[in-house]
């Protein structure tokens, strides 16, 4: 029906193939087949030029309202499903390069990306069903995580120092954890971020390690800025870009992870948050996030107690 409206408002093969994106010779091969299954012709054509028949023009009047009406249905139709609602949890992380990942592989499926800066002030959307999915440390809550919500560990991040470009550690190409306890940390974090504090004062009392300022705010961009207007090194994700200026040195003996996880609620079990959730298990595994690094590291225990060290 799509081919028979498209070469009557042409009225020329060649124009109307150019604009379905077939050849002109699978055109005119889809709009005889049509003809003998109507058992009457639709067009009048020879080298020179192409006219309706008037059951053609019927055809083509009647099939331009039914196509519209089709598409509109489709509309509405696709209009009803939700869209899968995924916190981020703030802008500038290396986990955000997710969004993208997701809105190429899954095309047709709509997406909500929000940003809670946390999972802590992400965990109620989730029971309330306002988020499909979340990110964060789940062994950082104040609470342990409501039976209602799964989660399932994608990425174990490599953390480093951001430092201005004059500080002395920006002499290393790496920086020991022990040789920071002789330069006070800045701490930059979220309010709504209660896990990413906690791990934060875990590191302290792991190492000896010292604070010069404790900040809030939300973002990488803003704790960079920080770090310019304090001098102070902070401790960050190594992948994430800093302006002039600063500097990221990796940290070493033992290497410091920050564990991601991916949350959701068991009771979501529609077919676009199952397709979403598997897909963000494949991606985590295509780009090896959640492979530790070979060397020595460290990170909180799951249940807030001794730290672990491998």
């Amino acid at each position: 029906m799509r081919y028979v409206v498209c070469v009557g408002e042409e009225l020329h093969f060649g124009r109307a193939a150019v604009r379905l994106h077939i050849t002109q010779q699978t055109l005119s091969a889809q709009v005889s087949r049509l003809e003998r299954q109507l058992g009457v012709q639709l067009f009048l054509r020879d080298h020179r030029h192409v006219e309706l028949t008037p059951a053609g023009e019927l055809f083509v009047r009647r099939g331009r309202r039914l196509l519209s009406d089709a598409e509109s249905m489709l509309t509405e139709v696709m209009g009803t499903v939700p869209a899968v609602r995924v916190d981020m949890v703030t802008e500038g992380l290396p986990l955000s390069a997710l969004a993208a990942h997701l809105r190429l592989r899954l095309p047709q499926t709509g997406f909500e990306f929000t940003q809670s800066h946390g999972l802590a002030a992400a965990v109620p959307q989730l029971l309330a069903g306002e988020l499909d999915v979340a990110f964060g440390w789940v062994g950082g809550l104040d609470e342990p995580l409501p039976a209602a919500l799964e989660h399932r560990v994608v990425r174990r991040e490599r953390l480093g120092l951001v430092v201005p470009e004059e500080h002395p550690l920006a002499g290393f190409d790496q920086v020991p954890l022990g040789q920071l306890a002789a330069h006070p940390l800045l701490l930059h974090t979220a309010k709504e971020a209660s896990e990413w504090e906690r791990w934060n004062e875990l590191l302290l009392a792991e190492f000896g390690l010292n604070v010069a300022e404790r900040l809030h705010g939300h973002g990488p961009a803003s704790a960079n800025a920080a770090v310019l207007t304090y001098g102070h090194p902070s401790v960050v994700a190594l992948e994430g870009s800093v302006p002039e200026g600063l500097v990221t040195r990796p940290l070493v003996a033992p290497v410091p992870l920050y564990e991601w996880s991916m949350v959701w609620r068991s009771a979501n079990n529609t077919a676009q948050t199952v397709q979403v959730l598997a897909l963000i298990t494949e991606i985590s595994q295509d780009l090896g996030w959640t492979a530790p690094p070979t060397a020595t590291h460290w990170g909180p225990a799951p249940d807030h107690g001794p730290t672990s060290r491998r």
